[in-house]
């Protein structure tokens, strides 16, 4: 059976039935910087990659891959149910077309597959039209875990869906946990942990704001401005924090339903700039002029492994993290590569704020260790190394694979 260094897919099909999937939120978000950082990883790889999707993304950063665009006319229900048998369709004429009608063509060594709760229903479809492509599931999160007799009522669709998949990367133990809970020891077998990721080559070498005279010092938070995130928290720290530190700004890189609360909030201090959406290519420089990035969330997302704390730790900015799992695995220990903060407690996260705005010097020695950590151990072709490893140990890749 092959290794994890002898086991490297030759060509790969990557799945997108997210209509609006780049455009929702203007490009912006994790789920675009895990998508891209997949792609550019099995390129990298030298894996011929196919891209089934509703849109693409343009620009410079688009991963040089096989784009192939189905476009959904309508945003309804209908449209969009109507849009998902088309998909299924698309699969199985791309899947066709390479193993052609004796099905002895080369093929796709597997098939790659963002889970989205809407397109669940069409998972064990899409699994038939792949006839003998393994199809692994992409798993951030899922409708069960959501409070509420509807949400379990549709996981029965979930699990349907879930044993419909050769294998179910989690991002998290957290979140592979809840599929043991929620959806079955059979569902839970065909699971794997490995976390999300970054490409280091993205990130320049940073140059701190303050290092410029009259600049001030800047916090920035990046990523989707949403409820259940703790930004209400950081918001009202800043004005707070304003009476000790009067040149601090607070950026928000990004887009969002919460926006118009935040903007309105009777919480906000004098100096918050909202930058909307920023493009995928642009996050790492705006990143780099930062003094201090911060992640808050609540224990609701615990189950999360937030992107934006690996390319935080790539922009080798200091870091002021709430304190959940993962970021204690990444930024804890005796040699610290981050500051963290008690979740949902606005006093730790001003008094942790202070604290690495008061010294440069330690937030730069951390900055450095996060580095450090992060392109040694946390890239994403690291991540797909891993991948292939455990389809390999499946016997999922490199010849064979399981029975769908």
């Amino acid at each position: 059976m092959p290794s994890a260094a002898t086991a490297t897919p030759r060509s790969v099909l990557y799945l997108l039935p997210v209509p609006r999937f780049y455009s929702q939120l203007g490009g912006i978000g994790g789920c675009v910087a895990h998508a891209h950082g997949v792609m550019d990883a099995l390129l990298a790889g030298g894996a011929a990659l196919t891209v089934l999707s509703e849109e693409r993304p343009g620009g410079a950063a688009e991963p040089k891959a096989d784009w192939r665009v189905h476009p959904c006319a309508s945003g309804g229900k209908a449209g969009r149910l109507l849009w998902s048998r088309r998909f299924v369709a698309a699969v199985r004429n791309t899947v066709t077309e390479t193993v052609g009608e004796t099905g002895r063509g080369p093929g796709f060594d597997y098939a790659y597959m963002r889970y989205s709760v809407q397109y669940a229903p069409f998972v064990p479809a899409t699994r038939a039209a792949l006839g003998r492509t393994p199809l692994v599931l992409e798993l951030n999160s899922f409708a069960a875990q959501l409070p509420g007799a509807a949400w379990r009522l549709y996981g029965r669709l979930e699990r349907r869906a879930f044993l419909a998949a050769d294998l179910i990367l989690c991002v998290s133990e957290r979140l592979r946990d809840d599929v043991a809970r929620l959806m079955g020891p059979d569902a839970a077998a065909r699971c794997v942990v490995i976390p999300n990721g970054v490409e280091p080559s993205r990130f320049p070498a940073p140059a701190p704001a303050s290092a410029a005279p009259g600049a001030g010092r800047a916090l920035a938070y990046c990523g989707v401005l949403k409820p259940a995130y703790g930004l209400e928290d950081l918001l009202a720290v800043h004005r707070e924090l304003e009476a000790d530190f009067p040149d601090l700004r607070l950026h928000f890189l990004g887009e969002g339903p919460l926006r118009p609360v935040l903007e309105g909030s009777p919480d906000r201090g004098r100096d918050v700039v909202f930058h909307g959406p920023v493009a995928f290519d642009r996050v790492p420089d705006l990143l780099a002029t930062m003094d201090v990035l911060v992640h808050t969330t609540t224990r609701a997302n615990f189950f999360q492994s937030p992107i934006k704390l690996y390319e935080y730790m790539c922009a080798r900015r200091p870091i002021v993290a709430a304190r959940q799992p993962q970021t204690e695995l990444l930024l804890g220990g005796a040699e610290p590569a981050g500051w963290l903060f008690e979740v949902g407690d606005r006093a730790s996260l001003r008094e942790t704020l202070a604290a690495a705005l008061a010294d440069p010097a330690e937030g730069e020695a951390r900055a450095a260790r996060g580095y450090a950590r992060v392109t040694a151990e946390h890239t994403w072709r690291q991540r797909m190394a891993g991948l292939h490893a455990a389809l390999a140990d499946r016997g999922l890749l490199g010849g064979g694979r399981a029975a769908g």
